[in-house]
């Protein structure tokens, strides 16, 4: 929180925001900081050879997907969990299942 109130506090002045939309964004962006710090922390003991996401996915291995179908689906999954943070391999290929273009 102490890295973010001063920024935070300037955007919300020149937005006229009230002190409890200030204090709402501040609460948030610290739970998000926390939630990637956690997850981070878990990944790093696990040893995964790569961290990958959406982003970084190379949809060349599969011709046949339609990424922005994939990516559409993505956005849908990001907004139903409220999360601001890239997909998972596994959430891809979650979503391109959805999609019905792999198996």
């Amino acid at each position: 929180m102490v890295r973010e109130y001063r920024k935070l506090g300037e955007q919300c002045a020149k937005e006229g925001a009230t002190f409890e939309v200030f204090l709402l964004r501040l609460v948030e962006s610290e739970m998000m900081e926390r939630e990637r710090r956690a997850t981070e922390r878990r990944i790093k003991p696990a040893k995964f050879p790569v961290s990958k996401s959406l982003e970084t996915y190379n949809s060349l291995d599969i011709p046949t997907l339609n990424k922005k179908l994939v990516v559409d689906l993505a956005v849908r999954v990001d907004q139903t969990s409220g999360k601001r943070f890239g997909l998972s391999t596994s959430t891809f290929r979650s979503c391109a299942k959805q999609a019905g273009k792999i198996s």
